[in-house]
């Protein structure tokens, strides 16, 4: 038919063509991806679980913060109690637990920070309080060295014992 062509060839050329011109026109996902999932135990059975999307910006975007009852020690986020999701300027750099309002109960902090010039923090307290969450204290673009816990303490005094 064809003399000199080799038809074998051929078909595997077109065919690594068309899978070439098929993958350029999928949308492919970038590999690395950033994922922020910090956990920290509350009380002996309460596990707190604080992530950012791993599908948003570092700079931006939002923070899930979620708490489990610990039923059994073998399966420790079986059970969901409550959660809630913020905005975050700025990636999760630390979750902690602190006693915020002096009743000798640690509440959660969870602590971002810029991603550009200055590197400035931010700290939100929540009270876990009757599987609810609630905002207690709040700071904002503080410098690297100024004390969190200090300011959440003052900020909460602030806002609640006037």
């Amino acid at each position: 038919m064809l003399e000199g062509v080799n038809v074998k060839r051929v078909i595997n050329v077109l065919f690594v063509s068309l899978f070439l011109v098929i993958i350029s026109a999928c949308e492919i996902l970038p590999e690395e991806k950033y994922e922020s999932e910090l956990v920290l135990t509350l009380q002996p059975a309460v596990i707190i679980v604080v992530s950012q999307g791993n599908l948003e910006p570092l700079s931006l975007g939002s923070y899930s913060l979620r708490v489990y009852q610990v039923l059994n020690a073998n399966f420790p986020y079986d059970n969901y109690v409550t959660g809630l999701i913020e905005p975050r300027d700025g990636v999760v750099e630390e979750l902690q637990g602190k006693d915020i309002n002096g009743d000798g109960v640690k509440e959660i902090i969870v602590v971002t920070r810029v991603t550009g010039t200055g590197a400035y923090r931010s700290a939100t307290a929540y009270e876990y309080n009757n599987e609810r969450l609630n905002v207690i204290a709040s700071v904002s673009y503080l410098k690297p060295d100024e004390e969190l816990i200090t300011l959440l303490i003052s900020n909460y005094h602030e806002t609640y014992n006037q």
